[in-house]
């Protein structure tokens, strides 16, 4: 049974260390810190600034200004979230990534592979970033195309020890607009906004001591999460 979602401790804390990949137009990330008050919030981008920019011209620029006001750190881009240890020391409570996408259609070729990857390398990297005791939280949108690709986060959680925890429903900030990846850039004969209000938040934490097997109990609420 997926968890009841409150926020993580590692979100209400306001002096914890967060770092935030793939952060689209940046709303996610100023409502956590306008509710927070988290002044520690690292939010990076894959996409150039100048990109973003356009991809979202009615919220990115007051996004980023408001980022860059209220953080220590303002925002980074060209940020790959699958080298995240080549940008950053283990120096982090927190790491998250939401509704992780590449901006390719489900009908084009390869494209399970490449998000299965995507997850994979994500979770492998963004592994080496965290304290001891820290937290990765992916969260997945329970939809059919997500479904194909998820086990990838559970298998590279395995690989580098990272322990599992109930997982939990999305709670969408107040001012979080979901968007797509392309932005502006998708074509408009595909262009509806993508429905994150039934989204399942993993978490994944960093121990002392990587246990050699997985919960039993709690790999099954992983897999639960996604069931029909």
């Amino acid at each position: 049974m997926v968890a009841k979602h409150v926020l993580s401790p590692c979100w209400k804390a306001v002096e914890k260390k967060i770092l935030s990949v793939g952060s689209g137009d940046g709303s996610q990330q100023r409502a956590l810190v306008n509710l927070t008050g988290c002044k520690n919030l690292v939010s990076t981008f894959f996409d150039s600034r100048k990109d973003v920019m356009r991809k979202y011209p009615d919220a990115a620029e007051s996004n980023l200004a408001y980022l860059s006001a209220h953080c220590r750190s303002a925002p980074l881009f060209h940020i790959d979230a699958t080298k995240s240890h080549e940008y950053f020391g283990p120096s982090f409570d927190c790491a998250f990534f939401t509704n992780p996408h590449l901006g390719i259609f489900c009908w084009d070729p390869g494209c399970k592979s490449a998000h299965e990857e995507l997850l994979y390398d994500s979770v492998i990297s963004m592994s080496r970033i965290l304290k001891p005791g820290g937290e990765l939280h992916f969260t997945l949108k329970s939809t059919s195309f997500y479904k194909s690709w998820h086990s990838s986060l559970l298998e590279a959680a395995n690989k580098v020890g990272l322990v599992p925890a109930p997982p939990e429903h999305f709670y969408r900030l107040p001012g979080h607009i979901s968007r797509t990846t392309l932005g502006r850039d998708k074509p408009k004969s595909n262009g509806r906004i993508p429905n994150s209000d039934n989204a399942t938040t993993f978490v994944f934490q960093n121990v002392d001591e990587a246990a050699d097997v997985l919960d039993e109990k709690i790999a099954d609420e992983f897999w639960t999460a996604y069931a029909a």
